[in-house]
């Protein structure tokens, strides 16, 4: 807890962390098998990595002299996009303009960020490219930590994607000064499960990345899970969300009611749409799952009940064709 009161300043006593946050996401092709330990197709399999980044100088604006890294290591979220946590996704298997004349809909896009492809060799200078922050955001990356900004990482039981990227070669304590690693799933656990000290009555129970959104209130679609940048973007939702039941729990309304209105605000604003929604794929399944319905404002409410039976699923699906 110590790492999440330095970096959003919750408790005035701990000394600020001043860093850039980078929540990181692997999905790959192998097997995870039956052990916890990560098998060689796991690394050989790697097909996504996305990260979600944020800067918390944007968050807790500093001295006029330091500069907030955004978006680039060349470009500010003032001059490209509305956004100030930015979203990379990358792909071993296809770029998004691959997926636009395909009749195929069932594939998981990035929302949040277009996907570019990289061949298997460039995901360990990827991977240096998106955890290596200058100082001096006109300067390259440098093969040690000399004028690097401190990061954090994150992620929902980041354990295995970071062992996986240590077999891929890439040795992160080396590269960049890591000044902590969350993993949100044992941080929700904390702070929302039934141990939790801020005493809960309804504490939850089960703690996959949607059952944590869906209790946070922030707005999500079920088929967008499992996508590295879609998943490395919700986790650094949940990781503020989080924050922000903290701060509250610790006296600071105000700075808990700002961190929300921060999330509610990139989750509002407008963003790439993926070859995927132009398509129209998952309206269907959409109307017989009869999701939850999430309100911008970041409360949570369940839509009225109105499941289709199966005759009346077909007929949905008949009428469409």
């Amino acid at each position: 807890m110590e790492e999440l009161e330095r970096l959003f300043r919750i408790s005035p006593s701990k000394p600020p962390l001043d860093a850039i946050i980078v929540s990181v996401d692997l999905e790959t092709s192998g097997s995870k098998g039956k052990t916890l330990q990560v098998n060689r197709k796991e690394v050989s399999g790697v097909r996504e990595i996305g990260f979600a980044i944020l800067d918390t100088r944007v968050l807790f604006p500093p001295l006029p002299r330091q500069k907030a890294f955004k978006g680039s290591m060349n470009e500010s979220l003032e001059e490209s996009n509305p956004h100030m946590i930015s979203t990379h996704q990358f792909s071993t298997s296809h770029a998004s303009e691959d997926l636009e004349d395909c009749d195929n809909t069932d594939f998981e896009e990035c929302v949040f960020s277009r996907t570019r492809y990289i061949i298997q060799d460039n995901l360990n200078d990827t991977i240096a490219r998106y955890i290596q922050f200058p100082e001096d955001t006109t300067a390259r990356c440098t093969k040690d930590t000399t004028g690097l900004r401190a990061v954090v990482i994150v992620g929902h039981s980041p354990e295995r994607d970071l062992e996986i990227i240590r077999r891929l070669g890439v040795s992160i304590n080396r590269i960049a000064p890591v000044a902590a690693i969350i993993d949100t799933y044992r941080l929700s656990r904390y702070i929302l499960g039934p141990d939790s000290p801020l005493g809960k009555s309804a504490p939850l129970q089960k703690f996959a990345l949607w059952n944590v959104l869906t209790e946070l209130g922030v707005p999500y679609n079920w088929y967008d899970l499992h996508n590295a940048g879609n998943d490395a973007t919700y986790t650094l939702y949940t990781l503020i969300m989080l924050a922000a039941r903290w701060t509250e729990y610790k006296g600071g309304a105000v700075a808990a009611a700002g961190l929300r209105a921060f999330v509610e605000g990139e989750a509002a604003a407008p963003r790439w749409k993926p070859v995927r929604n132009s398509l129209g794929a998952h309206r269907v399944e959409e109307e017989v799952r009869n999701p939850v319905v999430r309100l911008g404002s970041g409360l949570v409410a369940v839509a009225k009940s109105l499941r289709l039976s199966s005759s009346e699923a077909k007929k949905v699906v008949k009428s469409d064709q």
